[in-house]
């Protein structure tokens, strides 16, 4: 009686908590939260190991995640890349740079900034929908922007979830071993598709038959939670197994009654785990703890809302309406609460993290609210923060290659492939650059001599740099492709465009090579002058990498503007 009794109180807390924010017209995922914290760590009234809280817990995990698996149609994706792609991309760069940042500022361990960076990536697309329908000054294109980067958001922090062991391996120098789950993990879930395809949409034909909806909603709450099961059993996370259910699913044609009541269960066990969030939250034993919790709060609210905001400017929207749209994708997903708690059960992170990302919710939800009120006015309050000359010449830049990429390039097959494939070369060479910077940082923490290791870390830095210049050299051809079949027929100014649009990439490529190679010498920095105090050594390191990055900015954006010019200039003689 006693673990009903408690049931009972959290359902009637959240209710009430929840009642009294909707009044301060505030989400009631909050509520949720903070009931969950009254009611356990506070005044103890509940017991958070009760196993009615923990398996509801779970069934609310399964449904969120088989849920985001439902609504990220790949087709949705395909359809409206123009207006999804660039800003997801974008913004997904921005947090890992600024995560990065951070966590060699501060000395964090690599596994921290990872946890960090995906706590800050998703936004609660339900409650940035509400925010939209509440105030109905957002346009559709602006909606369907939340909606499509809101999924592809889903998609990339499902997959960091599940690699959160594998980046703890790597972090202890583990590498054989992160490889061999890296590898496990999307061979998994690529022979789990597979075959749940063949399988799921005979089985659900045959139930529809007899046209049993209670018979259907059954099924589908076995599906969510029974591959959240297999998917925790293979090793592969909980919540990616019952996502890769809602992916399944969602390629098969069920009832909207169906589908309504499903999300009623959602909306139901979804609460019960939030609250269990709140139950699970460490006790508050001084308010230095708190401060601290907030303060990584507001860190990761301050990445999302100044990475998408960066992303929506830079994608070709006018820095107001950047801003604008900012505000509605401030909310931070449920999904840090459960990244956090996987960061939590691992050891990665202590007590006050994990309260931070509670925090994180529930300080986001009240400050989106809040802004969208009067989201106009404070827009053009930021925007004026940017000085006139680099506001009109960066939209200029944004606009000319956003109409350079959606006319010469993405509406044709071949352009698409010709992209995907300059794309792909940009992540190799990323993924070589980072990876040889991990291992340069690393090899200080081994029982060597300084030598020997001075030595080994000559030899990777070397295999880097020459695998690094091949592959810069590869990436120029796939560009001169790309833009000779773009500019087919324009005569003797083909070739000055070509080589202004090579040149542009390879700018690119070499500041994003620089920004890894600044942030691995920051590191070095950082441990050098350690003798002078954690303090003055994260001041120091952070003022190099500050300073590096204002003369790369102040190089590079002349450069830049000027080769768009140029290009702009031709185009239009042409």
């Amino acid at each position: 009686m006693d673990a009903l009794l408690g049931f009972t109180v959290s359902l009637i807390s959240a209710a009430a908590v929840a009642l009294v924010l909707k009044k301060a017209n505030v989400s009631p995922v909050a509520g949720y939260i903070i009931a969950g914290l009254l009611i356990g760590p506070v005044f103890r009234a509940v017991d958070p190991s009760s196993e009615y809280i923990k398996i509801a817990s779970n069934i609310g995990i399964a449904l969120i995640s088989f849920e985001i698996g439902l609504t990220a149609k790949l087709g949705f994706l395909r359809r409206h890349t123009q207006e999804i792609g660039m800003t997801a991309l974008i913004e997904f760069l921005a947090i890992t740079f600024l995560s990065a940042v951070i966590g060699v500022s501060l000395g964090l361990p690599i596994i921290i900034t990872v946890i960090l960076g995906l706590m800050a990536l998703d936004t609660s697309t339900a409650i940035a929908f509400k925010l939209a329908e509440s105030t109905k000054k957002l346009s559709e294109r602006s909606s369907l922007q939340i909606l499509g980067v809101g999924t592809v958001e889903d998609v990339i922090v499902m997959a960091g979830i599940s690699l959160i062991p594998a980046f703890a391996q790597f972090g202890h120098l583990q590498i054989e071993s992160m490889f061999y789950h890296i590898s496990f993990v999307v061979v998994t879930v690529l022979v789990t598709l597979v075959v749940s395809l063949q399988i799921l949409p005979k089985i659900f034909a045959f139930v529809s038959k007899g046209n049993d909806q209670e018979i259907t909603v059954l099924l589908l709450l076995a599906t969510a939670i029974g591959f959240g099961w297999l998917g925790n059993y293979m090793g592969i996370s909980f919540s990616l197994g019952a996502f890769i259910a809602g992916l399944v699913i969602s390629s098969i044609d069920l009832p909207k009654e169906v589908m309504s009541r499903m999300v009623s269960l959602r909306d139901l066990f979804a609460i019960l785990f939030f609250i269990s969030v709140g139950l699970a939250m460490p006790r508050i034993d001084s308010l230095a703890s708190v401060a601290y919790a907030a303060m990584i709060a507001l860190a990761v609210i301050a990445l999302k809302f100044v990475s998408f905001t960066s992303a929506a400017w830079l994608s070709g929207k006018k820095l107001e309406k950047a801003v604008r749209t900012g505000f509605y994708m401030i909310p931070i997903s449920e999904f840090a609460l459960i990244v956090a708690s996987e960061g939590y059960r691992y050891g990665f992170i202590d007590n006050n993290f994990f309260m931070a990302s509670a925090f994180a919710v529930i300080i986001s939800v009240i400050v989106a609210s809040k802004l969208v009120e009067n989201d106009e006015a404070y827009a053009n309050k930021v925007a004026s923060l940017i000085p006139p000359m680099i506001r009109n010449g960066v939209e200029t830049i944004a606009m000319q290659t956003a109409e350079f990429l959606n006319g010469a390039v993405l509406r044709a097959k071949e352009g698409q492939e010709f992209l995907i494939n300059i794309g792909s070369k940009i992540a190799v060479i990323i993924v070589i650059t980072s990876v040889g910077a991990l291992i340069i940082q690393l090899l200080n923490d081994m029982p060597l001599t300084a030598d020997f290791v001075l030595i080994i870390q000559a030899v990777v830095a070397s295999m880097v740099a020459i695998i690094t210049l091949f592959e810069i050299i590869r990436l120029g051809s796939s560009v001169h492709r790309m833009a000779e079949w773009a500019l087919q027929k324009r005569g003797k100014e083909a070739n000055k465009i070509l080589r202004v649009f090579r040149n542009l990439v390879y700018i690119i490529t070499l500041l994003i090579v620089s920004v890894i190679i600044i942030l691995s010498s920051a590191t070095i920095i950082r441990r050098l002058f350690l003798e002078l105090g954690a303090l003055t050594a994260n001041l120091l390191s952070f003022a190099f990498i500050f300073a590096l990055v204002l003369i790369a900015f102040y190089f590079s954006y002349s450069r830049i503007r000027k080769m768009l010019e140029t290009l702009e200039g031709i185009i239009n003689r042409i």
